[in-house]
């Protein structure tokens, strides 16, 4: 890992393009900071999750396990029905 040249070996963006990331089942999807998204398959999936990180690239995984989960406002149908005696 080249943190001073902000430089990932074999990936043809610097740290300084990229804006966020997601990652699945080691593949790595990247949004740049012009807008466009890229996809990445690193060799050591850890080692370049690290670089991001250390560079801190924002990891949008982990923004929405962070957020809370609204209310439910709904009742289920079971709380409609009315029983009759």
């Amino acid at each position: 890992m080249d943190t001073a040249n902000n430089t990932y070996l074999a990936f043809q963006f610097s740290a300084s393009e990229l804006s966020a990331f997601a990652v699945a089942s080691g593949i790595f999807t990247i949004s740049l900071k012009n807008g466009k998204i890229v996809h990445f398959c690193p060799n050591d999936v850890q080692h370049f999750h690290d670089w991001l990180t250390a560079h801190e690239i924002r990891d949008i995984q982990k923004e929405e396990r962070t957020k809370p989960t609204p209310p439910s406002t709904n009742k289920s149908w079971w709380g409609r029905i009315k029983r009759n005696k």
